[in-house]
């Protein structure tokens, strides 16, 4: 199959979601059936209908979002760090505790910290955090709080026989064993 069947196939995928991809369908058919030879017009006259769904594409999500989901979009941007994880995935078995509060967290020397309310906080696998302006980031890679933005969890407090770097021993932390949710 020829990059310009490709093309076509591609476009004719997208052109019930995105008008833009039925006019450039119409224009590249129209333009194959006057010539059947590649050439380089072609090719670039594909480059530019593909980069143009693209980008229309990307304003019209844009525009969607809300004022504060675009705010926080736009700090995905940077070095994220590691939070210190008590090793929970979705799918198994985890304590049943509500818990939750305000989105907290600092650069220690040795690596990033944060918590929710004013206790110690261990992560399920996989979330990170970002500084400046400070958001939180799960496993997929997508940021769902700011600092200070009220968070909803679930999990339980367990006692801390040894120090980590964000709980000192003989603390109680609570180990969230949940999904993060931003609370409205």
């Amino acid at each position: 199959m020829s990059t310009e069947q490709r093309v076509r196939d591609a476009l004719r995928s997208v052109e019930d979601d995105e008008p833009s991809a039925q006019v450039w369908s119409q224009i590249l058919q129209r333009g194959g059936q006057l010539r059947r030879r590649r050439s380089t017009k072609a090719l670039a006259l594909t480059a530019a209908a593909i980069m143009l769904i693209a980008a229309s594409t990307w304003v019209a999500i844009d525009a969607t979002s809300s004022s504060q989901e675009a705010d926080i979009q736009a700090s995905t941007t940077g070095h994220s760090y590691r939070l210190p994880s008590n090793g929970w995935k979705p799918g198994t078995g985890s304590m049943l505790s509500r818990g939750g509060g305000e989105f907290h967290a600092v650069l220690t020397p040795t690596g990033a910290c944060a918590w929710l309310g004013s206790g110690p906080t261990t992560w399920p696998a996989g979330y990170r955090v970002r500084f400046n302006p400070t958001v939180l980031i799960n496993p997929s890679g997508r940021v769902i709080a700011r600092e200070g933005d009220l968070l909803e969890v679930g999990g339980g407090y367990v006692d801390m026989a040894t120090s980590t770097r964000c709980v000192t021993a003989g603390e109680r932390p609570f180990v969230i064993q949940s999904e993060v949710r931003r609370m409205r």
